[in-house]
């Protein structure tokens, strides 16, 4: 919520514990809002994202078309790609349908997510009213589907084969490329933001020797 709001234009200060909460809220005038209950999900612009463990659940909804490519967030998913995540579970449950933009959209996902060897997951999705076909193609791409999401959340070994017992080591290691190298200055800059916005400290890059 605090990164949301960051990204908004707002400058939010974080407790990191309930009685840091309490203390700072009895502070007259410090703040414009004191936020207690939030939330981050279908009502806002962007496609709502979880991590569980060492997987990354996001949750779609209602009838996806074209629209998905503007409410998906690619940055964040090609980061956590370049962090070392391999697992993308889709929560599909109040999906309705899928045209063929949305199979589009979703094919060439799971095409750029395989470079990776990482794995993409739909849970709950019908296709009491998206063509059969749509599901044996995106099969086709790579993209495994489940109707509950214990089933795979609460199989350990099937975790293991996916790729999420461990988000930092996977077995076959991207190598460091120009492009990667290129990309470095922006990813440390925008970690040391996020870590100063969240702790409220001030952090500061250090070349190491």
């Amino acid at each position: 919520m605090a990164i949301e709001l960051h990204n908004n234009g707002h400058n939010p200060i974080v407790a990191q514990t309930k009685e840091e909460f309490l203390q700072k809220a009895k502070v007259e005038n410090a703040y414009d809002v004191i936020i207690e209950d939030t939330y981050l999900g279908q009502m806002g612009q962007k496609v709502a994202t979880r991590v569980t463990g060492n997987a990354i659940i996001y949750t779609v909804s209602s009838f996806l078309d074209a629209e998905i490519g503007n409410t998906f967030n690619i940055a964040y998913h090609n980061n956590s790609l370049h962090v070392g995540f391999r697992l993308f579970i889709f929560d599909a449950y109040k999906v309705v349908s899928m045209n063929i933009h949305a199979l589009n959209f979703f094919s060439k996902l799971a095409s750029s997510s395989a470079e990776y060897n990482a794995t993409i997951c739909f849970v709950g999705m019908s296709f009491d009213k998206t063509p059969l076909s749509f599901k044996e193609t995106l099969e086709d791409a790579g993209i495994m589907f489940f109707e509950q999401m214990d089933d795979i959340l609460q199989n350990k070994e099937l975790l293991d084969e996916l790729g999420a017992s461990s988000a930092a080591a996977t077995k076959n290691k991207r190598a460091l490329n120009k492009v990667l190298v290129t990309e470095l200055p922006r990813f440390i800059d925008a970690t040391v933001a996020t870590i100063e916005m969240m702790t409220n400290s001030k952090a500061s890059k250090m070349r190491q020797k």
